[in-house]
């Protein structure tokens, strides 16, 4: 009986995974864009998957093997991962790859954090792919080259919102700057910041502090680099106010009060360009209780 039970709890260890996945260097397209391929197979057939790499990234590998059960049945992934440098600092850029048992492809989502070193896994992840809440793979016509329709570029972040459970924050790229919360059910836009002109808004602090009594998170969006004293860089200061469940909303006091916005440069001097000078101002005027 006890050899029985051995025979069984093999089986099934060996038999966790349904789907294997084997990353190996590919061929350049026509652009000189290099490539890997992804190679999805079971029982039922295979996949070959081509996997681009990102900025000047000359790697790319396969850093986990995920199976998740949903109601309608088992999803099998890989998260393929790679690092680029920029001019501002490290890329990490990881790509997930979802596929059913007759290897259709469920999600597909690449994700680039900047500033990062560690591997990034979305709080969603579970909930997008069982709700089939995402983009498949792409063929682009021109290269004949399969693509991710699915692309996020979190610029800062994600941050954890302090006090709250399974909830982050964090800033993506997007035509400008989204402020998003993002839980196990999936990601929401708290607010957007537009560009100026030919200006970019980055988000250049954040954090936490009580305003009236009342947990908020506090962020300075700028716009503009100021590489010479003529150069404008302009401020912003926001706030949001938030519950024990993680529900965020303006602070309008703070978002509306003149002093907390202006420019710097060619002359001018603005007064709250870091989190030290902004909780004094506000501590003064909305008075804190931390």
């Amino acid at each position: 009986m006890k050899y029985f039970s051995f025979v069984i709890l093999f089986f099934i260890t060996m038999n966790v995974y349904a789907i294997d996945f084997e990353l190996k260097a590919g061929d350049d397209d026509l652009d000189g864009t290099k490539y890997y391929t992804l190679v999805v197979k079971n029982d039922i057939g295979r996949k070959n998957i081509d996997v681009a790499l990102e900025g000047n990234a000359n790697t790319a590998k396969i850093r986990e093997h995920l199976v998740l059960t949903c109601k309608w049945g088992a999803v099998e992934g890989v998260k393929v991962g790679m690092t680029s440098l920029t001019n501002d600092g490290g890329m990490v850029v990881d790509s997930y790859y979802f596929f059913d048992e007759q290897l259709n492809n469920i999600l597909s989502k690449s994700y680039a954090v900047m500033n990062e070193k560690k591997s990034y896994t979305p709080l969603s992840l579970n909930h997008s792919v069982c709700i089939r809440n995402g983009k498949s793979i792409k063929k682009d016509t021109r290269t004949g080259k399969d693509y991710i329709q699915d692309y996020e570029v979190i610029a800062d972040g994600p941050f954890a919102l302090k006090g709250v459970p399974n909830v982050i924050v964090k800033y993506v790229t997007d035509n400008g700057l989204n402020f998003i919360k993002e839980s196990k059910t999936g990601g929401v836009i708290v607010d957007v910041y537009k560009n100026k002109g030919n200006m970019s808004p980055v988000n250049s602090s954040v954090f936490f502090m009580n305003i009236a009594s009342r947990r908020n998170i506090v962020n300075l969006i700028s716009w503009g680099r100021a590489t010479n004293s003529n150069e404008m860089i302009c401020y912003k200061i926001y706030a949001y106010v938030y519950d024990t469940e993680g529900k965020l909303s303006q602070n309008a006091s703070v978002a509306n009060d003149m002093n907390l916005s202006g420019c710097e440069g060619g002359g001018k001097k603005f007064s709250y360009t870091n989190a030290l000078a902004i909780k004094s101002y506000i501590n003064k005027t909305y008075g804190v209780n931390n």
